[in-house]
């Protein structure tokens, strides 16, 4: 049983934009549903203080199991927080808690997940805090803990842990596979301009694992990361246009202008060797 619940005060030591983090509540991600309820709760990153909304958000994230959402229900329970007073909820919040922590082998989060820098906008750049936290829980082996934290950081837009998660899941190794989930944080990541999640894409549409085979979406994928700065799409897109697949017309045009682009890589790679 734990004791000392989470004081409303230590939610604003969270980083990270309402807006952007709701959209992913709205997905039904437990993890931003939280924080989208911590934000509210304290009226901090661009949320107005609403302590029933609150509730609302905690309670979605604590029907998923959310380990902090029975924490911060517990509390809410316990000093009138958006609710009326009710030391029997109090009470239900935190065996919950309890469950869910032994299930998952006395892990029991840490609260800060502030970072060292952010985006104008409320993002995490690339560093922080619960990346972390996954890393050395990977490195340990705790795979659902690694989860725990790389998704928390995902939701605030670490595009490093979006990709990670994206290959996790793609992969099936530290974590069950789940395409879906896969294809999901891979689109997230690729928004915020990261070329290795849209090659991923483009492999999953042509070779047809966990979507069917659609050579135009590879295509559109491939295009993206290659615009990006990936390398190794430059020759897939010349083999596609060279010979043709389904619903891409050969087009040795487009086939010659990506392989130009690679030997102009290639030059420029060359170049530097002499420096």
């Amino acid at each position: 049983m734990i004791f000392l619940l989470m004081l409303p005060l230590a939610a604003a030591a969270q980083s990270g934009n309402y807006y952007y983090v709701k959209q992913f509540a709205e997905e039904g991600i437990p993890a931003a549903q939280y924080i989208c309820g911590a934000y509210l709760e304290n009226g901090i990153q661009g949320a107005e203080k609403d302590a029933e909304r609150a509730v609302l958000f905690y309670s979605e994230a604590a029907k998923q199991g959310y380990l902090e959402a029975y924490e911060a229900l517990a509390r809410c329970y316990r000093n009138g927080v958006g609710v009326e007073k009710d030391i029997d909820k109090m009470n239900y919040y935190l065996k919950k808690y309890d469950e869910v922590n032994a299930a998952m082998g006395g892990f029991k989060p840490e609260h800060c997940i502030n970072t060292e820098d952010e985006f104008e906008d409320g993002r995490l750049e690339d560093y922080s805090t619960d990346c972390d936290y996954a890393f050395e829980a990977e490195e340990a082996g705790k795979y659902a803990k690694m989860e725990y934290y790389a998704t928390r950081a995902a939701v605030r837009g670490d595009i490093f842990a979006q990709f990670n998660l994206g290959l996790w899941y793609e992969k099936g190794d530290e974590l069950p596979r789940d395409y879906a989930k896969a294809m999901f944080w891979y689109e997230v990541a690729s928004d915020g301009g990261d070329y290795d999640s849209c090659a991923q894409l483009g492999g999953l549409y042509y070779d047809g694992r966990g979507t069917k085979v659609d050579y135009v979406k590879a295509v559109y994928w491939y295009e993206r990361a290659a615009q990006l700065g990936d390398v190794d799409c430059l020759l897939r897109l010349e083999d596609i246009y060279r010979k043709g697949r389904p619903g891409v017309p050969r087009n040795l045009e487009r086939a010659d202008y990506w392989r130009k682009e690679y030997e102009k890589f290639q030059k420029a790679k060359n170049a530097l060797r002499f420096f």
